[in-house]
């Protein structure tokens, strides 16, 4: 089983992931690994950079951030990695946040990956 090596006195616990679009365009980003949120955040500017685009969402989620409540679309990824395990068709919402404070939710992850070693 992989393993994250962290500080446990800092205030973020960053990871490498690498997400996978269209085409099998992928690219690789630091995130913050927050087990606490509701969905999968990535900036827009990875999302077109992975191929796709602002008009394809159809679905919006509400999010209550540091600065209030916002409206941001809900598209589907082809593929998270994270620590050597992969999960297809990922619904993550695509929202800009200050730069490099880029969020991931780990949660459905684990669950997913956590079934593997049953």
């Amino acid at each position: 089983m992989a393993k994250i090596n962290f500080d446990p006195q800092s205030p973020v616990i960053a990871v490498d992931i690498t997400l996978e679009g269209k085409g099998g365009i992928k690219r690789r980003i630091k995130v913050a690994l927050d087990t606490g949120a509701t969905y999968t955040m990535i900036p827009w500017e990875i999302a077109e950079a992975l191929g796709y685009k602002r008009e394809i969402s159809k679905e919006k989620v509400t999010l209550i951030t540091a600065s209030g409540v916002e409206t941001a679309p809900l598209i589907e990824i082809k593929k998270i990695k994270f620590l050597g395990e992969g999960i297809d068709n990922v619904p993550v919402v695509c929202h800009d946040l200050p730069a490099k404070s880029y969020s991931w939710s780990i949660r459905r992850f684990i669950s997913k990956t956590l079934q593997n070693y049953d």
